[in-house]
């Protein structure tokens, strides 16, 4: 499976930080509307969604927009439930070998 066919499962790390993240001129939105899009489908699933990694390989081109996801989200394959960067590691090493 491509990187661009993963799902991702993003979880709100704090429920009440939503409607902030989400708005148009919330903290997010210096890193697109993607971002404050993902906020708002996060806080319309009662705190989870589901979304395209292409989302994420937009949004995650600065540290700053790394660090603003990882703290107001954990992140996790959607199919297994294993938190993301495990996922990427493990298919990262199986194409290694």
């Amino acid at each position: 499976m491509s990187v661009k066919e993963r799902e991702v499962l993003v979880v709100a790390r704090n429920l009440g930080n939503l409607d902030r993240l989400s708005s148009l001129d919330g903290p997010l939105v210096i890193f697109g509307t993607i971002a404050t899009s993902i906020a708002r489908k996060v806080k319309e699933g009662n705190g989870t969604a589901i979304i395209p990694s292409q989302y994420l390989k937009i949004i995650l081109d600065t540290q700053d927009a790394v660090n603003a996801i990882f703290d107001n989200f954990d992140l996790y394959d959607a199919k297994t439930k294993s938190p993301l960067i495990h996922e990427l590691l493990k298919h990262s090493y199986t194409r290694t070998k």
